[in-house]
Order: structure tokens, then C-alpha cells, then sequence
């Protein structure tokens, strides 16, 4: 795209938003800059945009950063050519108006379910037009109204991806699986596998599950930093985890008549995992195929951290609905393999859509 379309996808992922605005990127064009949630595809440049301009995001997303970065933003500015530089916090539905060389435009966060803190973000430009951008979206998230210009996630926008009906009982089962190993004749301790945010969703299910409350739980110093934020935010996680690297979590491991679990977000197995001393849960998002894969010693359980096909086709249907004229489109091309995908079924059903970048 050339800045003049003023909305789209930038080689790099940078998402282009009004004349001011750029999320989920850097542009050396641009002072304003929003991150709609705290994954790496989508955070990774924020100290460069640090020193370039102000950065837009919630409380919750700032909270999480300075956890994952080992960092503090809360107080930090800049001195620099455009007064000062620094992270500004907006409130769900909460709107904040930015000046610069004679342009006015607004900019707005709304709820996404894909994570703590995650945001689709809304840019109002100059002539009144709205921009969204979706960010990484779940089943139940709504767009905001009166879209002129959709940014949309293709993370699952494949047909075939579109295997999640019911979290809630994937949930169940992968909590009976825990319980059956931990309490076999011959207990296994578990590894759990899983993107950070999932980790502490999952430490919390588990949290809040009786008859795993007397089993250690054991994770990297970062992660238990990331829960520490969760539980601010009332995810009853418990409170002690112990340090992977620790010499404490070390003793448990060694604890061989007593399981312990483990949260990693890495996905190459343990030494004790490959011996089978512990089971091994991988959970993933990228799977098409059936909610959980059971081989052996291992479950591969699919996660509805994002929205899936039929999902997306409705989150548009929502949009299309509370908006006055035709809405445009621009899938992501640049996070995704599933875009063209995405956009052969929406032109099919006569949207106005694109995908962006061409590559």
C-alpha cells in the first residue's frame, strides 16, 4: 500500500490507520502509535516507537509489557522534537483526540476476548471516517459501529478452520485428562505447552480445581511476572508458583512420588516429558484438524484464542450491518498464510475486499 490509501497493511505488518496513526508497527512517518494486545506479531516494536512518538494501549497491555520485557513504561518520557514521548492508557470505549500539523483525529479501544488487555482499535480521521483495526479477535468479540474501513485478522480464515464449537468442554476434558495422570496408580507430572496469556488462563482453570490443589506448580520467572498481572486483574490464579529454574523447582522435580505441573512456553518437550515421567499437553490455536489429538504420552488440545472461519464471516456480517454505506476490507496478509483464503470466500459473498500486503 502507498500512505496516501491512509488505511492498510504494510510489508512489515505495520498497520496504516488515518493520516496519523500506525498500530501494531513502526512507520518513521508517523508520532502516534497503538498496540492492540501484548503478543510479540503485534508488541515487538515498542521501544522503536517509543523514540519516534506516543503509544496508545490499555492498562492491562502496558501491565503485561513491562512484565514480559521486564520493563517499567508507567512513568517513562522522552525528550524529543514532538514535546514528549510516551505511553498514553485509554479506558474500553474511552476516546482521545490527537493534533498534529493541523489534523484532528480520535482514536478508541473496544474489548477483544483474544487476551488480557486486547483491544480492536478505532481511528476516526479527519472527514469523520472510521477505521478499525480487529486485531486478533475470539468468537465474541463485536466490532465497534459504523466501520468506513476494516483491517481484519486471517488468522484463521481458511474454511477448514473451524473445529472449536465448545471451549468449555475441551476445558473439562483436559482437566479430567490432569486429574487421571496426577492420580494414576504410577502419577505422571504435566507439562502444559501454550502462548503466554493462554498459560495463566490455563493456571487459573487449574486454580480454581480441588483436587489439584495440593500439586506444585512450576513456571519461568517471566511467566509467573505475566500471572502476577492476571491475578491484579482478578484471575484467581494461586499465589505460589514456583521458579523453574529455581532451587526449589528443582527439589520438586526430583519429587519422584509426588507430580508436579509445569507451564512452558515453548513447544520442544522436557527431557522428562520424552522419558515419560510427565505428560505432555501442547495446546495450540493453529490446528484445523479435531479439538484434541491424543497420541501418545501427549494431547494436542486446540484453543479458541482466535475467531474462526465461520466466526469471521460473522464478526463482517456485524459490521456490515451498522453502517450506512458499502464497508471495505483489508485482510491481513502479513501475519497469516490464510488471507487470500479469507478473501476468495468474502468477494464471493460480494464484499468489497482486499488483501494486504501484496506479497
Amino acid at each position: 500500500m502507498s500512505l496516501g490509501d491512509m488505511a492498510g497493511v504494510m510489508n512489515d505488518g505495520a498497520i496504516i490507520m488515518g493520516d496519523l496513526f500506525c498500530a501494531d508497527g513502526h512507520s518513521k512517518d508517523r508520532h502516534n502509535f497503538a498496540i492492540s494486545h501484548m503478543h510479540s506479531d503485534h508488541a515487538s516494536l515498542l521501544t522503536k516507537c517509543l523514540y519516534n512518538g506516543r503509544v496508545f494501549m490499555t492498562k492491562a497491555t502496558r501491565d503485561l509489557l513491562e512484565a514480559i520485557n521486564d520493563d517499567s513504561y508507567a512513568d517513562r518520557t522522552f525528550d524529543g522534537s514532538i514535546k514528549r514521548k510516551q505511553i498514553q492508557i485509554l479506558e474500553y470505549k474511552e476516546r482521545a483526540k490527537v493534533l498534529e500539523n493541523d489534523i484532528i483525529e480520535y482514536i478508541a479501544f473496544y474489548h477483544s476476548n483474544h487476551a488480557l488487555g486486547a483491544s480492536q482499535i478505532e481511528i476516526t480521521t479527519k472527514d469523520k471516517k472510521r477505521i478499525v483495526y480487529s486485531g486478533d479477535i475470539t468468537a465474541d468479540d463485536i466490532p465497534p459501529e459504523n466501520i468506513h474501513t476494516l483491517i481484519l485478522d486471517a488468522t484463521h480464515g481458511h474454511p477448514s478452520y473451524d473445529k472449536v464449537k465448545d471451549p468449555a468442554s475441551i476445558e473439562r476434558r483436559m482437566l479430567d485428562k490432569i486429574d487421571e495422570v496426577t492420580s494414576a496408580e504410577n502419577p505422571q507430572s504435566v507439562v502444559i505447552h501454550g502462548h503466554e496469556g493462554k498459560l495463566q488462563e490455563v493456571m487459573t482453570l487449574i486454580s480454581n480445581h480441588k483436587t489439584l490443589d495440593n500439586f506444585p506448580m512450576q513456571a519461568s520467572a517471566k511467566e509467573i511476572k505475566i500471572a502476577d498481572v492476571y491475578r491484579k486483574y482478578d484471575f484467581n490464579i494461586r499465589e505460589e508458583i514456583t521458579d523453574w529454574s529455581s532451587d526449589k523447582g528443582e527439589e520438586q522435580r526430583e519429587e519422584t512420588d509426588w507430580p508436579f505441573m509445569e507451564f512452558y512456553t515453548q513447544n520442544t518437550k522436557r527431557t522428562y516429558e520424552n522419558k515419560r515421567k510427565a505428560f505432555t499437553f501442547l495446546l495450540t490455536d493453529k490446528s484445523n484438524q479435531t479439538p484434541i489429538i491424543e497420541s501418545d504420552n501427549t494431547w494436542t488440545v486446540t484453543t479458541s484464542a482466535h475467531a474462526g472461519h465461520n466466526e469471521l464471516l460473522s464478526y463482517v456480517e456485524k459490521a456490515k450491518t451498522t453502517t450506512s454505506e458499502q464497508l471495505r476490507i483489508i485482510v491481513d496478509n502479513s501475519r497469516s498464510k490464510q488471507a487470500k483464503a479469507l478473501v476468495g470466500v468474502l468477494r464471493a459473498k460480494g464484499y468489497n475486499v482486499e488483501f494486504q500486503p501484496k506479497i
